[in-house]
């Protein structure tokens, strides 16, 4: 992937979505071969947009300073993938992690939510990947600036006036979101904005100046999205990891112990920050799934 990020500051002039694009290409040249990875909960691109990034290849130049230093970050995990295709004809992600300290569900679950759910793939932890690594391809960069080229060449010129109906259109579906939150019409959103904002680049700086507020507007609404996705990410690690004490709750032979005691206390004090958490987005589903564990409970 060296050939679609050459740097940390280059990605800063990306979007998630050209990840996105990188992996969907990376995905079909990997086959069944293992392949190095990193990845980064949270991540800058542009504009200072903060959402996940997955490297898969051998790191070169400043991508190996940035994994020197980010090492020690929470939310940074390093180690062999390998791709598979399931029955249905959908991709599964193994990832093995060898080193740093992000080898967490909740931070996997944020990649498959904001990332590689848009690339028909899944990730999954496993202990171990028995596979031959990948073989890294020659010339791959100048076959990537040809395309560029290409593409720029293909791409239509935009209208500036068409552009600020299209936000309008975009910010009256996002207030419809902030009335009941939804996964399919967050992922929607996000891409929608994510071309927005990448037809925006496109034109040219004077008029870009002209509709600099605007483009605020976009960046904001693209903001408020990426943090929803990453709250609706932990509420549901959070419920599963309620779910697990409601469990161990019901197995304990005497209710009334000062065991079991603490153990309901802990459920509800657990359920109750959910719902507080969950209640300013309005996400209905988890809040139903609180109610739900809490008359198991009661």
């Amino acid at each position: 992937m060296k050939k679609y990020f050459k740097s940390p500051d280059e990605l800063k002039r990306e979007s998630p979505k050209a990840l996105v694009k990188a992996l969907k290409a990376t995905f079909d040249k990997l086959g069944t071969a293992a392949a190095k990875f990193f990845y980064k909960a949270e991540m800058e691109y542009i504009n200072g947009e903060k959402a996940p990034f997955l490297y898969i290849g051998s790191p070169a130049g400043a991508w190996k300073m940035f994994i020197k230093n980010a090492k020690k970050d929470a939310d940074f995990a390093a180690g062999i993938c390998k791709l598979e295709t399931n029955a249905d004809g959908s991709l599964k992600l193994l990832l093995c992690v060898e080193a740093g300290k992000g080898g967490k569900p909740i931070f996997l679950k944020v990649l498959n939510k904001v990332i590689l759910r848009k690339t028909d793939a899944e990730a999954e932890f496993v202990e171990e990947i028995a596979a031959p690594l990948a073989e890294e391809e020659e010339g791959e960069e100048s076959e990537e600036a040809a395309d560029d080229v290409a593409t720029a060449a293909d791409s239509p010129k935009v209208d500036p006036k068409a552009h600020i109906e299209l936000l309008k259109k975009i910010i009256e579906e996002f207030k419809g979101f902030q009335e009941e939150f939804d996964d399919e019409k967050l992922d929607r959103l996000t891409e929608v904005l994510d071309e927005w904002q990448d037809d925006f680049a496109s034109i040219d700086p004077v008029t870009q100046a002209k509709m600099a507020s605007v483009a605020e507007q976009a960046k904001k609404i693209k903001q408020h999205l990426q943090k929803v996705a990453i709250l609706d990410a932990r509420l549901e690690e959070q419920l599963a990891d309620t779910a697990v004490y409601l469990q161990e709750w019901d197995e304990m032979e005497d209710s009334d112990s000062p065991e079991a005691q603490l153990m309901e206390k802990l459920i509800m004090k657990k359920l109750d920050d959910i719902e507080k958490a969950a209640t300013p987005i309005k996400d209905k589903k988890i809040l139903a799934y609180c109610a739900e564990l809490r008359t198991l409970v009661d």
